[in-house]
């Protein structure tokens, strides 16, 4: 057997042809752009990562300054609900205290009240008119009726 074979003619040239498209350096450029810009998307990914996990550490502190801030409104809260509470029973407490001692008959209704006094009510006042009034004036001379007369 030999160490060789026989290829067609048009493979050989094919290959020729890749080899040289190789060497010159057209295809790896292509690949080598490419690789170029996934580095640089993965890098600003990286940086927004980053970003991001500084905001949430400054985010988690500021919630832990607010949270401690807000813990004491949070056990009032719980205090005045306990009252509440306690309030609340001994109101039913005492509702059912009364209950309890309440007579079964039913309680006699007020006597209605009349709409209108039956006393008599104070004179009412008496108007006369007021004297009519006559200006000083000669005593011989006659007034006539009427204002433009």
């Amino acid at each position: 057997m030999s160490d060789y074979e026989l290829i067609p003619n048009k493979e050989l040239l094919r290959l020729r042809k890749e080899i040289d498209r190789l060497k010159s350096g057209k295809e790896g450029s292509d690949i080598t752009e490419t690789v170029e810009s996934l580095t640089k998307s993965i890098e600003t990914l990286n940086e927004l990562f980053f970003a991001a996990t500084q905001e949430m550490k400054a985010e988690e502190k500021s919630e832990h300054t607010i949270l401690r801030k807000i813990e004491p409104l949070f056990d009032k809260l719980d205090e005045i609900s306990e009252q509440n509470t306690k309030i609340a029973r001994a109101i039913i407490a005492l509702t059912d205290m009364i209950k309890e001692h309440r007579p079964s008959a039913p309680m006699p209704r007020p006597a209605p009240r009349p709409l209108f006094r039956q006393t008599p009510a104070s004179p009412a006042p008496s108007f006369s008119p007021p004297p009519r009034f006559t200006p000083p004036g000669p005593p011989s001379a006659p007034r006539k009726k009427g204002l433009f007369k």
